[in-house]
């Protein structure tokens, strides 16, 4: 029995670490990708909206290449503790990698609840984070990407969001953009 109950142990940790970000917890690319593609068929049947948020953490390479990889790490795990915290529990919160994190949310009363939202991480995000004996202070640009009803492909809502984050790091930093078909052109 004791044998049947490690293999049952280990095979639930080995399923954990293939959908989950080893460092934050949160969900990992893949699960990320499994929930976007069956969140959007649902808010087509239903009609509701659905948004994606990339949120990339403005200048933290200084942060690794100055302070080390330990503090850098524990600055992310903070900021994953602080978005998880403002969150509904059917959001998903992933950790593509490196500073970058998307948010899904499915279920919203409003295309604007998405962009309350993204005001609120980058509140939360911007507040000091204590490690060790320090007190840092980040900020983050988010891009949003609203479900579109001819949209065909998952990862273009993806695409969309980044697009947007990359024209909020354009326009300053520690703000959000909401992406809109003109940003094509522009950022081309």
């Amino acid at each position: 029995m004791h044998d049947v109950s490690e293999k049952k142990e280990h095979e639930r940790q080995l399923a954990y670490q293939a959908t989950h970000d080893v460092l934050t917890g949160l969900a990992n690319r893949s699960l990320f990708e499994d929930r976007l593609a069956h969140d959007i068929s649902l808010a087509k049947r239903s009609k509701e909206p659905l948004a994606v948020l990339f949120i990339d953490l403005d200048e933290f390479k200084p942060i690794n290449d100055t302070l080390g990889h330990r503090i850098g790490d524990e600055i992310l795990i903070s900021i994953a503790h602080r978005m998880q915290s403002v969150i509904r529990p059917s959001d998903t919160l992933a950790r593509f990698g490196g500073d970058e994190f998307v948010l899904l949310l499915p279920n919203l009363a409003s295309e604007q609840e998405a962009e309350a939202l993204a005001e609120l991480i980058l509140y939360e995000i911007g507040q000091a984070h204590r490690v060790a004996t320090q007190e840092l202070y980040l900020t983050a640009s988010i891009g949003i990407s609203l479900l579109s009803r001819d949209l065909d492909e998952p990862a273009r809502m993806l695409q969309e969001a980044d697009m947007a984050m990359y024209k909020a790091k354009q326009q300053g930093r520690d703000t959000f953009v909401v992406y809109s078909e003109d940003l094509d052109a522009k950022l081309s």
